[in-house]
């Protein structure tokens, strides 16, 4: 079954590539069975990978966003999504795919996943119980977990929830590339700790025929698809079911992005707090209380000046030992600290001006929590 994914890869990447240049690409010449436009390059790729099966009698069902199921009697269906990243394709933008799936049930029934870069040519590919390879060679997620370096793909569409945003500030580093299977893909390879899909818009979820590839592929090097509430992610081939979820090679980063403080350590140890403020901020004092009680037992140090205000003894920024540093105050006092820590940074709004905080004064102890 691999060598016919990987020759209809081949069709689809000859026919892709061989569209004259004066074709518009994102021409939208019909409404797709998923309830979206289908764009020329949509329909090119999805054409051949039909002729193929059609010409050579290969025994698939097809599931396609563009078509929709077609049913040739068969015991598997091929969950194709042709062309996946459609807007970088209009845009030159050499970041998508050709996603292809065989299962015989639904998501968690999938056995078989190739998934091409139609630019590039790199490949990853995954047969359940087998491991999974990117350009033949073994792979796997990454081996370590550190909460102060973490980099997550994320959807930041404008549908996607408020929540992401947030998530995006207290990750070290996070990136939206348009194309759902190459962005799990990723953390397959090592190279990324996760990817949040979060819409606050169910019809703007993700759907089977975008993941279902990149999801084995994920799971056999070790990862893991998971549902908001931190089931796995299952889903039934059909265009109807949409799902949010956060992808992850490590358990802990699901912890951390979505229960925040319930997390160990890079080295097992709980995770270490530090907080500042910005001490000309009335009240700050009371509200550093209330950050200190919100904390319960977790392990915290305070910066030296807010520290003096509390009657104890505190340490400069620079020379904090943290995982998390809460700040209290606006966005510069974010800003601030970032020049001094590298630490993932919670801000509290307690200023002006408060675009980068996640948390205000009213829900210290829940946000916290």
């Amino acid at each position: 079954m691999m060598d016919t994914l990987s020759a209809i890869a081949d069709a689809v990447m000859d026919a892709v590539r061989s569209v004259p240049s004066d074709v518009d690409l994102g021409e939208e010449i019909c409404m797709g069975a998923d309830g979206t436009p289908t764009s020329q390059v949509d329909k090119i790729a999805e054409n051949t990978v039909l002729m193929y099966i059609e010409s050579r009698k290969v025994p698939l069902n097809v599931l396609s966003e563009e078509i929709g199921f077609v049913d040739n009697g068969a015991k598997d269906t091929l969950i194709l999504d042709p062309i996946d990243g459609t807007r970088n394709a209009v845009l030159g933008i050499p970041y998508y795919t050709i996603s292809l799936a065989v299962t015989d049930s639904d998501l968690n029934g999938v056995h078989t996943a190739l998934l091409r870069n139609l630019v590039t040519g790199d490949e990853s590919r995954a047969e359940k119980g087998k491991g999974a390879t990117f350009n033949g060679r073994p792979v796997h997620v990454k081996k370590t977990y550190n909460p102060r370096d973490i980099t997550l793909n994320i959807y930041l569409g404008r549908t996607s929830d408020p929540n992401a945003y947030a998530v995006a500030k207290r990750v070290k580093a996070s990136r939206s590339l348009g194309c759902s299977s190459l962005e799990m893909a990723q953390i397959s390879l090592g190279r990324y700790d996760g990817f949040l899909m979060q819409s606050e818009n169910y019809t703007h979820s993700i759907r089977v025929v975008d993941i279902a590839a990149s999801a084995l592929i994920l799971r056999e090097a070790g990862g893991e698809v998971y549902t908001l509430d931190g089931t796995p992610l299952d889903m039934p081939f059909d265009l109807e079911h949409r799902s949010s979820f956060l992808a992850v090679g490590n358990h802990n980063v699901y912890d951390f992005v979505m229960n925040g403080n319930s997390v160990l350590s890079a080295d097992g140890s709980k995770i270490r707090y530090g907080i500042s403020a910005n001490m000309t901020i009335p009240f700050v004092v009371d509200i550093a209380r209330r950050v200190i009680k919100a904390l319960g037992k977790e392990q915290y140090v305070l910066e030296e000046e807010l520290a003096h205000a509390l009657g104890t003894e505190g340490v400069p920024i620079y020379k904090l030992d943290i995982d998390i540093l809460i700040t209290i105050g606006g966005d510069g006092t974010i800003l601030r600290a970032l020049q001094d820590t590298d630490a993932a940074i919670i801000g509290i709004n307690a200023g002006g001006v408060g675009f980068l905080t996640e948390i205000g004064l009213g829900s210290i102890e829940s946000g916290i929590a």
